[in-house]
């Protein structure tokens, strides 16, 4: 929008050229801060948990096995020449001890189509190295213009029982899954 404002403003006061020119300027300069403003924070689970209350034997439990957790809040716009970092990150955020890794997206503001290639292979193949991903993301239902049809094909195919709208739910599921396979006590389903 900021840049069809700027090059009919420039076309009407001055000339076609110069407006194509303007165009050009503004869209470089907008991709650039749009490229710059992509992050990866990765912790793991030790750092954080959900806000579910837990018996001091699960928390417990929770301390000694929160390693397999790792979380990777990506925030800005995944765009294709962020894509490759992405990767990295992730190869370089997983360690041997990991099992579980949640994909924060939910301070993502947009993602391309080479962005979501990328992360349909990443979480591809950390699926065959045995990790099991975990996806959060934002409802872009509030803001349709975030959303494409490639995040809404990536998002449909990734299994339903791993992703989530909130990260303390996607949490809330792995620390089950821990406490479950630890076997040390009978998990309630109705555990809140």
């Amino acid at each position: 929008l900021m840049t069809v404002i700027s090059v009919l403003i420039t076309a009407i006061i001055y000339d076609f050229i110069l407006a194509i020119t303007v165009g050009i300027i503004v869209t470089v300069v907008d991709f650039l801060i749009k490229v710059s403003n992509f992050k990866v924070n990765a912790f793991t689970g030790e750092k954080t948990r959900s806000r579910t209350h837990r018996t001091i034997a699960e928390e417990k439990l929770l301390d000694d096995s929160m390693f397999e957790l790792v979380i990777l809040d990506i925030s800005g716009f995944i765009l294709f020449p962020v894509a490759e970092k992405l990767k990295d990150q992730v190869d370089e955020a997983v360690s041997s001890s990991c099992k579980y890794i949640i994909f924060d997206f939910h301070d993502v503001h947009y993602v391309d189509e080479t962005g979501c290639l990328f992360i349909s292979k990443i979480l591809k193949q950390l699926r065959r190295s045995g990790l099991e991903p975990i996806i959060t993301q934002q409802d872009f239902k509030n803001n349709p213009w975030l959303l494409n049809t490639e995040w809404e094909k990536l998002i449909t195919e990734f299994p339903k029982h791993a992703r989530f709208h909130a990260l303390d739910d996607a949490l809330l599921e792995v620390e089950n899954k821990i406490l479950e396979k630890c076997k040390s006590y009978p998990v309630s389903e109705d555990l809140l």
